[in-house]
């Protein structure tokens, strides 16, 4: 058994909107099939929220900050829920792309578990070919490889 073929660590980013629970049911079924540890990673952009105006120190930024961390930890419990016994999350603020790219340095992961941008771009942290370009960056020269987790639409089903 090499480093390659046997998976011992997998993170799973989220956004936590609806879109993210096929992304982590995916990241769920595959650490149990690997019977690999599990992290849910969640970055707070400010950036990017539609309160982007409002001051780190508000009270919607402090709630907006406990409302993702509600949400990761809820999936966490899906995933434990799902036969996930070993499942943590990691929490970050800053900039998304500058903190997956620390993640894939700093982790032992081997694999990354992403969900594709989907049809509405207002949701959307990447374009496609920006995303697919990003992706790239992170597989390049290291061990994380990267899954894609496309939500199919309804007219596609």
């Amino acid at each position: 058994m090499t480093s390659q073929t046997q998976i011992q660590h997998i993170i799973c980013a989220v956004r936590g909107g609806p879109e993210s629970q096929e992304t982590a049911t995916s990241a769920m079924d595959l650490a149990l099939k690997a019977k690999a540890r599990l992290t849910f990673f969640h970055v707070v952009d400010p950036g990017c929220l539609d309160c982007s105006q409002v001051a780190k120190s508000s009270a919607a930024y402090r709630e907006y900050v406990e409302n993702a961390e509600s949400t990761i930890r809820t999936l966490c419990t899906q995933a434990r829920q799902h036969g996930v016994t070993d499942v943590d999350l990691i929490l970050r603020e800053g900039d998304i792309r500058q903190e997956l790219r620390q993640l894939a340095v700093e982790t032992d992961a081997g694999l990354l578990v992403l969900g594709h941008p989907g049809q509405d771009s207002d949701r959307n942290v990447f374009g496609f070919s920006e995303f697919h370009q990003f992706i790239a960056e992170l597989d390049f020269g290291g061990e994380l490889r990267t899954i894609k987790v496309r939500l199919l639409l309804e007219d596609e089903a």
